[in-house]
């Protein structure tokens, strides 16, 4: 805050004594040296010890004050918008592989069934991941310009004040007038500074909160997918796929064969079996003959 003391004769010096002062006699002219005299030491005093300042040149102590530390937060700001893009330009890297790793990715192509679908799920989740942080990486790099852009105009704002407090360095009540603007324009820019950068990095922090909550979703849904797979299935879902033999072979039948009674040995099983044959021709034979 630059502030500029005008102190006037009247308040420095007691009124004298309201009484005409003799200038034709040689006690009046001392007397009226004696008091100037008087009175430019005390105001030359007064400047010395800083109460009174040049009210001709002004002093300007204040505004340096100010602008140093525009130019201090301007280096902050610009430190900042520096850190966001560099924090957009890894979130970009990072999506834009995954999602170029998701798509050049064959991880489902040799499995079958849950598992295939899980890794399907995987796979899609990442490039959905990666898709996210390239996202976020735009959001971020939206409020890294929007901060780049008011350091722009708070520069160009300070460099407008500076030529214009040098302007009016020689007239006290128009510089005492400028600068007091420039004050309010410094601490409107201060304040527009403090808030953006909070906002922008309040804006960061949800982004970042949200490309969590994402990947947790992401996840989530690949936990569940996980659980659908089971290895028996899987396995069973391989041998259907990829057996040998699409045909079953013809099934193997089991006829007994008659056994002879007890008691009976080959060679009188053979015997009776012959006779038997034997007495069937016959009455074939005879029943023929008989027709």
């Amino acid at each position: 805050m630059v502030v500029v003391v005008a102190v006037t004769l009247e308040t420095l010096v007691p009124p004298l004594p309201r009484r005409p002062l003799n200038f034709s006699s040689s006690a009046g002219n001392a007397t009226l040296a004696t008091v100037s005299l008087l009175v430019l030491l005390l105001v030359w005093l007064l400047v010395l010890a800083g109460v009174v300042e040049n009210v001709e040149v002004g002093d300007f102590g204040g505004w340096e004050v100010v602008s140093q530390r525009t130019k201090e937060a301007a280096k902050v700001t610009s430190t900042c918008v520096d850190f966001m893009k560099q924090v957009a330009a890894a979130l970009d890297v990072f999506g834009k592989t995954l999602v170029r790793v998701a798509k050049s990715s064959t991880l489902p192509d040799l499995e079958h069934g849950e598992l295939r679908n899980s890794l399907v799920t995987a796979r899609d989740g990442v490039e959905a991941l990666g898709q996210d942080a390239t996202d976020a990486a735009a959001a971020v790099t939206s409020q890294a310009n929007q901060l780049s852009n008011h350091l722009t105009d708070a520069r160009l704002s300070r460099r407008r004040a500076t030529e214009d407090i040098k302007k009016r360095q020689q007239q006290v009540k128009e510089g005492v007038r400028r600068v007091q603007h420039a004050r309010r324009n410094a601490q409107d820019v201060e304040e527009t500074r403090v808030r953006l950068v909070r906002d922008s990095f309040w804006a960061v922090a949800n982004v970042c909160s949200l490309l969590a909550v994402h990947i947790d979703q992401h996840q989530d849904a690949l936990r569940t997918a996980l659980l659908q797979v089971d290895v028996g299935e899987e396995v069973a879902a391989w041998v259907s796929q990829h057996r040998t033999c699409q045909t079953q072979p013809i099934p193997l039948v089991y006829s007994p064969v008659p056994r002879p009674p007890a008691g009976m040995t080959p060679t009188s099983s053979a015997r009776s079996t012959l006779n038997s044959a034997h007495s069937t021709l016959n009455s074939s034979a005879r029943s023929t003959i008989t027709g």
